[in-house]
């Protein structure tokens, strides 16, 4: 009788799973006198973040897809669903004082 051998399963020959990729928060902020300023927080020195000022006269916001241009210049697009989504925000320290208005959207690096 012959036997035939089957080599064993070794794991280490499989492709390693895949990760998710991490994601990074895209913020955008008013800065009077200057206009409206988008950044990327990744891990490092503030100094190291990818910051993009968008002047404007008309206190308008960059768009849609001016926004998605400059992060996919940088090598980042947002994240399918609700975190892709800009979400904004508005803070006012007292009654008499203007409102600021601030984004965030989540980001990958480009795949």
């Amino acid at each position: 009788m012959t036997t035939t051998r089957r080599p064993l399963h070794n794991p280490a020959d499989q492709a390693p799973a895949a990760t998710a990729p991490t994601e990074y928060r895209a913020q955008m902020y008013r800065r009077p006198g200057v206009g409206w300023v988008l950044f990327v927080a990744v891990p490092g020195l503030v100094s190291d973040w990818p910051e993009r000022d968008f002047a404007t006269t008309d206190g308008k916001p960059p768009t849609r897809a001016e926004r998605d241009a400059v992060l996919a210049a940088w090598g980042y697009v947002r994240v399918t669903g609700d975190g892709g989504v800009w979400s904004w925000e508005e803070t006012q320290e007292s009654d008499d004082e203007v409102v600021s208005l601030s984004a965030a959207a989540l980001v990958i690096e480009h795949p």
